[in-house]
């Protein structure tokens, strides 16, 4: 009898997602501690800054961690994250402590939709005093575009998300995603 109930449930929840009309919504929210582990898991270890042509210089980052976020509240300016990162450059030696500002939004590459984290505040101290080396490093890009199939009684239906936005608040991070169910061909 559980078995028939859990069998029901999800066919439940198929008839559902089949009945959708062609485009829905998905929201999907993210708290402090969420995205912590999520930064730690997609940032990129090591990023090569060009100097000349023929030059690069390799930075390394160890241990992103979020401080906060800083929506911007409807005016025009972007919203931030605020982090904590370790940074090396081997070449020089050189380990610093940084608290870089990052913008995240959505982006098209090549006819496809990405998440993006840009460095838009990276101060580095110098003796003389700091310089913000946040236009030397590219943005961090992760695909946003998936297709799932699921079995239906019909044959398999493609389930296709596509990241449409991002919005911040004080507490919280919403990915919000344009959802197409068909049926495959």
């Amino acid at each position: 009898m559980r078995w028939l109930g859990r069998t029901g449930s999800v066919g439940l929840l198929l008839l559902c997602l089949l009945a959708l009309p062609a485009a829905a919504g998905v929201r999907v929210d993210f708290d402090s501690k969420t995205l912590n582990e999520l930064l730690a898991a997609v940032t990129m270890q090591e990023v090569m800054v060009p100097i000349t042509e023929e030059r690069s210089l390799k930075v390394v980052f160890e241990e992103l961690k979020l401080t906060g976020l800083a929506p911007n509240a409807g005016g025009d300016e972007q919203d931030y994250l605020l982090t904590e990162l370790r940074v090396r450059v081997p070449q020089f030696g050189l380990e610093l402590a940084l608290e870089p500002r990052l913008s995240l939004g959505v982006t098209d590459v090549d006819a496809a939709r990405s998440l993006e984290l840009r460095f838009e505040k990276v101060e580095l101290p110098l003796p003389l005093g700091s310089i913000d080396i946040a236009r030397f490093l590219p943005p961090i890009r992760y695909p946003a575009d998936t297709v799932y199939l699921l079995a239906g009684a019909q044959g398999n239906v493609q389930v296709r998300s596509r990241l449409a936005r991002v919005r911040m608040g004080r507490e919280v991070l919403q990915f919000e995603f344009d959802v197409d169910v068909q049926p495959s061909p």
